[in-house]
């Protein structure tokens, strides 16, 4: 009987198989959970790029806001004066038509 072919050493050989099958699977199991790992925090990068855009989209939109706001405010002022000014006029025009008279 050869070395390779006692029982023992084939129980030898056997439980060496059963181990490095064992090794494998566990290195694919670990190889799987770091992808997984690397995807969640992938997706947590996009999620957080996103909330940032969107809170730059309303920083953006707020500013636009004010800046109109501000736009508005020297608009009403001229509108006024612009009134005023005409309100003046015409009393002018009408108190020189009662002079002339």
């Amino acid at each position: 009987m050869s070395y390779e072919q006692t029982p023992r050493s084939k129980a030898i050989r056997e439980m060496k198989q059963q181990q490095q099958q064992q090794q494998q699977q566990q290195q694919q199991q670990q190889q799987q959970q770091q992808q997984l790992l690397l995807l969640q925090g992938r997706d947590m990068l996009q999620q957080q790029q996103q909330q940032q855009q969107q809170q730059q989209q309303q920083q953006q939109q707020q500013q636009q806001q004010q800046q109109q706001q501000q736009q508005q405010q020297p608009d009403c002022i001229r509108d006024v004066f612009v009134y005023m000014f005409f309100v003046v006029e015409q009393q002018q025009q009408q108190q020189l038509l009662l002079l002339l008279q």
